[in-house]
């Protein structure tokens, strides 16, 4: 599991305590590198997001490509990826692009209008979902399920 936001990540560690589950605090991206992460308060719904520009956020963590992480390309199998990164989707999926090609798992990819924020939208995500041989089956929008043709 990966999550971006320190404290959520040493929560989901709790959590998840004896499971066979393994918790990373990096964000994913399209690159290698850092960035901040701040906490947003949506009512009873406490996530975290990215912050587009550089220098905000409680929060400096790595940046990374789901492609350069030891931990998943050590992985017989992956079957399911969901990607739900307020406003980063396509750039995480940029960034996993030969994770997915070679896995060819299930996908959420979560499309909202927070793409705009980082200069993006879900219809360039689609069309990369189409390019790597996805195809739409489902799901209720934003949460849009994608599997290899």
């Amino acid at each position: 599991a990966i999550e971006a936001n320190p404290d959520n990540a040493r929560c989901l560690a709790a959590n998840v305590a004896g499971l066979n589950v393994a918790v990373r605090s990096v964000a994913l991206g399209d690159h290698n590198g850092e960035v901040f992460v701040g906490r947003e308060d949506n009512g009873p719904n406490v996530g975290s997001r990215i912050w587009p520009v550089f220098g905000d956020g409680p929060f400096r963590v790595p940046l990374r490509r789901l492609d350069d992480l030891t931990t998943v390309q050590s992985l017989a199998a992956i079957d399911y990826i969901k990607i739900h990164v307020n406003g980063m989707e396509l750039q995480a999926l940029r960034g996993a692009t030969a994770t997915i090609q070679r896995h060819r798992p299930v996908l959420t990819v979560v499309l909202k209008p927070a793409l705009k924020d980082f200069g993006d939208s879900a219809e360039a995500a689609r069309r990369l979902l189409n390019k790597m041989g996805y195809r739409p089956a489902g799901g209720e929008r934003p949460y849009e399920i994608w599997v290899p043709e």
